[in-house]
Parts: structure tokens; sequence; C-alpha cells
């Protein structure tokens, strides 16, 4: 028993701490009852997690709350909670969270798909906005046309009788497609055009720029 006393305090001191950085002033959505520290692990559905959720929102509301060990996940059920939530309260939930790896390691974090709330996403929100909204992207319809022609034209051509002459092969249309993209990026870019002989994919842009 005395050997055992060691083992039984740093677990009760664990739990304690457990318990009490868990416990919030403000109320807690309801939700299924979780373990202590697994919390929700062996209800958490592995495939049609729609399906469980529909489970849950129609016994707990369209507001359910549930565990996954120290992460705490929020599932709204309905569209009308998402838009209140989400937009008109955009304020106290627009932020994601940190993200050491791809977003410090990596030095993502100043993309505007990784970049926390603040200014700095803000502004690229503004800036893309601008270029993206219902009205500007008519602008670009000359652009996806004539990149449409083109990837037509090249696919035709180059999957008719194969790449050098060889029998065709799948791969050939996703090869021109690829190819297409990285021109098309390129011109838009950097109003470079050039015509990729003998070269395909991602490689061709960057030797051009």
């Amino acid at each position: 028993m005395a050997d055992a006393l060691p083992f039984i305090l740093i677990l009760s001191i664990t739990l304690l701490i457990y318990y009490f950085s868990r416990r919030s002033a403000l109320p807690k959505p309801p939700g299924p009852r979780g373990w202590p520290i697994l919390g929700n692990i062996f209800e958490n559905p592995v495939s049609h997690k729609q399906r469980k959720y529909k489970e849950w929102g129609d016994k707990y509301g369209p507001i359910v709350r549930y565990s996954l060990f120290t992460d705490e996940i929020i599932v709204l059920n309905t569209r009308e909670t998402a838009t209140e939530l989400l937009e008109k309260r955009s304020a106290s939930s627009q932020d994601r969270p940190r993200q050491i790896m791809c977003g410090e390691l990596m030095n993502w974090n100043k993309a505007m798909g990784l970049s926390r709330a603040g200014y700095q996403h803000r502004t690229y929100r503004k800036l893309v906005g601008g270029v993206l909204s219902p009205t500007a992207v008519r602008n670009l319809f000359p652009v996806e046309e004539r990149a449409a022609r083109l990837f037509v034209h090249d696919l035709l051509r180059q999957c008719s009788a194969g790449f050098d002459g060889e029998k065709r092969r799948p791969d050939q249309a996703l090869a021109v497609a690829q190819t297409k993209r990285w021109q098309e990026c390129c011109r838009n870019h950097f109003g470079a055009d050039f015509a990729p002989e003998g070269r395909t994919g991602q490689g061709l842009t960057l030797e051009e720029v």
C-alpha cells in the first residue's frame, strides 16, 4: 500500500488540476457526458459523422458540445444557428487555432488560409473580395474562355496520337490540364506567355519565370 501511495497522490493531483482547469464561469452547450480526460472518445463517430450529429441534435438541441481528450468540439446542427454565430457574431468566432507546424515552422502563417484573425487577415479578405466578388469575376470570363479553348485544343492535339507517338494513356489528359493550369497562372500573374513544347507541370512555369 505504501508503494502505491505516490502513484495515487500524483493521479489525484492530476485529476484535480484537470477538473479545475476545465471549469468555466460561462455555461457550456449541452452534449453527451464524457469520461474524465478521455472525453467522448468512445462515442466519436468514425464515419457518417452527420448521422451522429443529427442524433445528438435531436436530443440536445441545435448546438452540441463534445470533447476528445483536451479538445472541445462544437457542432452547429441548423443553418440558422450557423448563420447567427458565424456571420452575425463573427467577431467572437472568426479566429482559428494556432498552427505550429505549417503556420510558424513552415512560415505559412502569412497566407490568407492560415493567418489568424486581425488586421492582416482583414486586409487579405478585402483585397480578395475586390477581385473575386460576384461582380468582379465577370471581368475574368474572357480569360477563362480563352484558357478553355487552349486547353481543348492542346488536349485534342496531344492526346490524339499520344506524346512522342506513343499509345494514348489516361494520364495524358491530366498532364495537359496541369500544364495549362500553370500556364494560365504564369500568364495572369507575370504576363508571360510561352509554348510548353516537351515540358509539363509546375517545373515548366518555374523555369519560364
